[in-house]
């Protein structure tokens, strides 16, 4: 068989560049109206994919977290975190905001929380807390976001008891909750927090060196992600 061009230039660029992709990294996964922004360990995210390949399996709706005959294999530890956003227009127009739907952390007292909430206000902000329900330890996050000068907190106007005349910033609030928990949030300068660009950065090189196995890896880690939030809570 005769390797293309094409072939022989990804080979060469996989060769090259793969032991250079090590450590924690962030990757932004869009799955219909949810986005998915999870820290993991990139090196594990590559073995596992690899490790999927060599059993046949390469595409993401042949990839379950349970199921390969009788072998169960649950790499969670490679998730760090995560958060998921959604559009969700029923809540109101919420300064055109995104909102918080699920988000879990490994290591909740490691920061590993905070970094994919800034990771997803530096992409695709703004984004708001969770019009549910919200959790103290996100409200504690939230409430840390209000007193950054990089980001702009825009308080929602009840959408059932509207004071304002402006309809965009009409949104489901949280009764008896703060006003910083009733709002959403947009970078107003480059987002402070080197290391978390430094993770995303890396996110985008594996989603680059893996190319046309990208779509099975975002499975894998919108998977894992899910199954993290799932013992969390």
């Amino acid at each position: 068989m005769r390797i293309t061009q094409g072939q022989l230039r990804k080979i060469i660029r996989e060769v090259v560049y793969r032991d250079s992709i090590s450590g924690p990294a962030i990757s932004i996964i869009s799955s219909g109206v949810s986005t998915f922004v999870i820290a993991y360990d990139s090196g594990m995210l590559l073995a596992e994919v690899d490790r999927l390949n060599s059993m046949g399996i390469t595409s993401p709706d042949e990839y379950q977290i349970y199921g390969y005959g009788q072998e169960k294999h649950y790499p969670a530890e490679m998730i760090y975190s995560g958060v998921v956003v959604e559009i969700d227009g029923s809540r109101g127009p919420c300064n055109g905001a995104r909102h918080v739907s699920a988000a879990a952390s490994r290591f909740p007292k490691q920061g590993w929380g905070s970094a994919v909430y800034l990771a997803a206000l530096d992409e695709l902000g703004p984004i708001g807390p969770d019009r549910g329900s919200i959790k103290p330890g996100a409200e504690a996050l939230w409430r840390s976001f209000s007193k950054r000068n990089d980001l702009a907190r825009v308080p929602y106007d009840d959408i059932t008891n509207p004071r304002t005349p402006d309809l965009r910033d009409d949104c489901k609030v949280l009764y008896m909750k703060d006003v910083y928990v009733n709002s959403s949030y947009h970078p107003v300068e480059d987002i402070d927090a080197p290391g978390v660009k430094d993770m995303r950065a890396l996110g985008i090189q594996v989603e680059v060196l893996m190319s046309d196995r990208w779509l099975l890896a975002a499975r894998v880690l919108s998977k894992l992600f899910s199954e993290v939030f799932r013992s969390v809570y």
